[in-house]
């Protein structure tokens, strides 16, 4: 009711809505409660990037190996919106125009099933990087990455592109766990770092 008064939307429509964010797991039922938005794990922090790192850097080799001109230019046109200052004021601004990046690149690659599991990926992070809540000034460092990973696949550098784009996802992994970690509240309560002083109990968060 609450949602439905908010966005002047039917019931149906809102409960079509959940549905949908349940099926992506984003959201989770609650019987005669109402809904929950599923928390942040670290594990789950670990499982997106640690899947970005296994496949983007092979769809960066294969898209900068069958790059075209209108492939590169759809890729130089995704760039120049994540340059644009007023996305960098913006952390959900800049990170729609960063995703539509990331997938201007894997759609070079001419693998439609690849990319759309990228897609799914990319979606998750903006999700925990939203909830973590990091600072806003990391944005134009990410834009100053993506220049160099730009003039690599233009140069053709295919292997290059692809060892840059691991690099760049492994620095990506480091600052989305230190943000949740700056942020447990957002994560479910037994998977919430310990105190510091506590570092025997300290989550690893490649096996929580």
């Amino acid at each position: 009711r609450d949602l439905g008064e908010r966005y002047e939307s039917r019931k149906a429509t809102i409960r079509t809505a959940m549905a949908r964010l349940i099926q992506d797991g984003f959201v989770q039922t609650l019987p005669r409660r109402g809904y929950l938005v599923k928390p942040i794990t670290l594990r789950d922090i670990s499982e997106v990037c640690d899947a970005r790192i296994v496949l983007e850097p092979d769809l960066t080799r294969a898209a900068t190996e069958r790059l075209t001109p209108s492939a590169l230019h759809e890729i130089a046109a995704a760039l120049k919106e994540t340059e644009k200052p007023e996305l960098l004021k913006s952390r959900p601004a800049y990170q729609a125009a960063n995703r539509s990046f990331h997938l201007a690149i894997a759609g070079a690659s001419g693998n439609g099933r690849l990319v759309d599991i990228l897609d799914r990926l990319l979606v998750e992070h903006e999700r925990i990087r939203h909830l973590a809540g990091g600072p806003p000034q990391l944005a134009p460092r990410f834009a100053n990455e993506h220049r160099e990973l730009f003039d690599l696949i233009s140069a053709g550098d295919a292997y290059g592109a692809a060892e840059l784009t691991r690099e760049q996802l492994l620095r990506g992994k480091d600052i989305a766990i230190r943000e949740a970690l700056g942020n447990a509240s957002i994560m479910e309560q037994h998977l919430a770092p310990r105190p510091p002083n506590d570092e025997s109990h300290v989550p690893n968060p490649l096996r929580t």
